[in-house]
């Protein structure tokens, strides 16, 4: 019997290891599409400053920056979903499966996951990381306000 509940734990203990994995892997996935966002803006930028003045106008590069930015907001903000719904799962796993567990440490932030998809959403693209595409958004504008 005592064999028996040990390996439970220890499945319980995989489970948490691997989920905590996929949020790292997530994790990583923001970064690196924050830092796809500056490199695609900036040199789609650079390429169509390029084009003489006359064939192409400061607004239509502000529209296709912007443009550009709301497409890996959300993308960003899918993997930030993907990465509360873990945490969830790891939370409730935890409480479910490990005796005595208080319902702390694991998977923070370990908060209810929104009643409804469209909260969960406005939740996740309103996220303060989020901000970061206003400021690439912003900073092309004056940058091209200032050229």
């Amino acid at each position: 019997m005592e064999e028996n509940s040990m390996s439970k734990a220890g499945l319980v203990e995989l489970e948490l290891k691997q989920l905590g994995d996929a949020v790292a892997r997530l994790s990583g996935n923001c970064f690196q599409t924050k830092r796809l966002c500056i490199t695609v803006v900036v040199s789609s930028l650079a390429l169509l400053k390029a084009i003489p003045q006359k064939d192409i106008s400061c607004c239509r590069l502000a529209f296709a920056s912007a443009c550009v930015s709301a497409a890996f907001w959300l993308l960003d903000g899918h993997y930030y979903e993907l990465q509360h719904r873990i945490r969830w799962a790891m939370h409730r796993l935890a409480v479910e499966k490990i005796p005595g567990y208080d319902g702390e440490g694991i998977g923070l932030p370990a908060r209810e996951l929104p009643s409804s998809r469209c909260a969960l959403a406005r939740e996740v693209l309103l996220d303060r990381s989020m901000l970061f595409y206003a400021f690439v958004v912003l900073a092309t504008w004056l940058l091209l306000w200032l050229l």
